[in-house]
């Protein structure tokens, strides 16, 4: 399990009910396949650090957005409805969903 499925499930459970959630659920497990999975490692807590700090993040908002950063190479777009975050994301040049 990924530190992402935590964000994702917490997510959905606080602003989903019933069906809703479950088609949620299901989606995000049909849709796996198709993300990019980043481990944590001693730079990307660094970075994640250096982003809290420059953007007054909460440090899990501050690791996800060190992880999009991690694949420049990638076209990224940052998953949030972090106001925060997104705002953070788009300064650093991050496409971001929903919009």
């Amino acid at each position: 399990m990924q530190l992402s499925d935590v964000e994702v499930r917490s997510a959905v459970t606080r602003r989903l009910a019933g069906r809703r959630r479950e088609r949620a659920r299901r989606r995000l497990a049909a849709q796996r396949d198709e993300m990019l999975i980043v481990r944590l490692d001693d730079l990307l807590i660094e970075e994640a650090g250096d982003l809290a700090e420059a953007h007054r993040l909460r440090s899990l908002d501050a690791v996800h957005l060190a992880a999009a950063l991690s694949l420049a190479d990638k076209t990224v777009v940052l998953a949030t409805w972090d106001a925060e975050l997104k705002v953070a994301a788009r300064a650093r040049g991050l496409g971001i969903a929903p919009a």
